[in-house]
């Protein structure tokens, strides 16, 4: 299948979103939420909460999945020269794929939902579990949705964002938290 195919198709489905009144502050909200620079904060707020509360593996993970999301972020954004949207509503730079703010939203949402699980907060643990999991799913699209909404991104490029974003904390995991026999 074609990437612009792919591409198109998503774009005209979320095309009539831009009809509606409000829909362009809800976007801008979103996507200054979900600011690559404002989760790397938060995250480095998330790893000393952890050392602070001597969770040190899953500092370890966290530190190492962002430094892992974020090295692979530019090495991806600089070896492949995807063109962003035309007209972008919001202000951008470089290439387009992959996008930054899924990225750092699916790292930093993975994170927490692996922390929360770790430390057995859910006592009917597979109900919240699925219900977390699902919770982050939702504000990732959502992220995603507003980066195409507002013709910063391709559809393609929050795949690949969404892709570079689990690849960081699954590697992280493997080095830092080996599963126990």
């Amino acid at each position: 299948m074609d990437v612009s195919v792919f591409n198109d198709f998503f774009i005209a489905l979320i095309q009539p979103l831009h009809n509606i009144p409000f829909m362009d502050s809800v976007m801008f909200f979103i996507t200054t939420l979900a600011d690559p620079l404002s989760l790397i904060v938060f995250s480095i707020f998330f790893v000393g909460y952890l050392v602070k509360k001597r969770h040190y593996i899953y500092a370890k993970v966290s530190a190492a999945a962002i430094l892992i999301g974020l090295t692979s972020f530019y090495i991806i954004k600089n070896l492949v020269p995807v063109a962003r949207p035309l007209n972008p509503m919001v202000s951008v730079f470089g290439n387009s794929f992959p996008s930054g703010h899924t990225t750092m939203t699916t790292i930093f949402c993975c994170l927490v939902v692996l922390w929360l699980a770790s430390r057995g907060i859910w006592r009917n643990e597979w109900k919240e579990h699925k219900i977390m999991c699902l919770g982050s799913f939702v504000i990732i699209l959502l992220v995603g949705l507003s980066r195409i909404y507002l013709r910063a991104h391709w559809p393609i490029d929050i795949i690949g964002g969404i892709v570079t974003g689990l690849v960081s904390v699954l590697s992280a995991m493997v080095v830092f938290h080996p599963i126990k026999k």
